[in-house]
């Protein structure tokens, strides 16, 4: 073993896969488009930036696009493999499409892949809403410390400006802990997202009309027990539980729950049917208890 060399373990390379998901709503399809081409060329330009020999015209790229018909409809997938053209591009070819994936690999090493999906704004039964709802997701694959917190930046400011209805970063190689996959009660097109937190994980953006709602008691408890909380002009929120999404445990989860408990569902998160059955590393980071008790 060559001498200084840090030799990174399988658990640490595991523990470095996050997945950024936020939702924004928009006024329409081409604000949502406008919205989805910006963060993936600044992802791109962020990629860049953190690999200073990377090319994309010598190293290859492959973008795999999934074309979702609207709703009621039927859904279509396609790919594409464009060696020459960066995954930005191949996004804006296709603008007909309401929904996309593309996929990045840099140097032979699984990197980053981003998502998108539009659709109707969540509302109660007997609600009209103008507009829609973007969805963007982005799966970091190992990426290194400077390259994940630039991206974190971008996914910030890009928070910030727009009309973020929530957004969390979290470990992808674990099971969804959004609240409608736990509250059978929910559904994931109702407007309960509009007035309650979607949910939380190592780090949560608490969109204005919610971030009001915290109590004075609540954000102090916030600002003594998390590693960082940062407030926009806007109201915009956002919650950082630890330094890094590796030393986000048990601890550190159960003083993210009661810093934002007053803005969940009522009632204790179900479980899994096999949750039992599986490995505490893909289990949801949720505390299975009524977030009521702890307002």
């Amino acid at each position: 073993m060559s001498q200084g060399r840090t030799v990174e373990t399988a658990h640490e390379a595991w523990m470095r896969q996050l997945s950024i998901s936020m939702w924004f709503r928009t006024s329409g399809r081409d604000e949502s488009l406008i919205l989805a081409d910006e963060w993936t060329d600044r992802i791109e330009a962020a990629l860049r930036e953190n690999f200073p020999p990377f090319d994309g015209n010598d190293v290859g790229e492959v973008g795999r696009l999934v074309l979702v018909a609207p709703p009621n409809s039927f859904r279509v997938t396609g790919s594409v493999l464009e060696p020459t053209v960066s995954f930005s591009r191949a996004l804006k070819r296709r603008r007909n499409v309401i929904g996309g994936n593309s996929y990045r690999e840099i140097r032979g090493v699984p990197s980053i892949s981003i998502d998108f999906e539009i659709g109707l704004i969540p509302t109660d039964l007997g609600e009209t809403a103008i507009g829609q709802e973007l969805r963007l997701d982005c799966a970091l694959w190992a990426l290194p410390s400077l390259a994940r917190e630039a991206i974190y930046r971008i996914a910030d400011n890009i928070a910030s400006a727009r009309d973020l209805t929530y957004g969390q970063v979290g470990h992808a190689g674990r099971l969804p802990s959004f609240a409608e996959d736990h509250h059978a009660q929910l559904g994931p097109n109702q407007g309960w997202q509009m007035r309650q937190l979607r949910g939380y994980d190592w780090m949560t953006w608490v969109p204005p009309r919610l971030a009001a709602q915290m109590s004075a008691g609540h954000r102090a408890y916030a600002k003594s027990h998390l590693f960082e909380v940062v407030e926009w002009e806007t109201g915009l929120l956002r919650l950082r539980a630890t330094d890094r999404p590796e030393t986000f445990d048990e601890s550190s989860l159960r003083h993210l729950f009661h810093s934002i408990a007053e803005l969940l569902p009522d009632g204790p998160p179900e479980q899994f049917d096999d949750d039992d059955l599986l490995p505490a590393s893909v289990k949801p980071m949720l505390v299975y208890e009524d977030a009521r008790d702890h307002h």
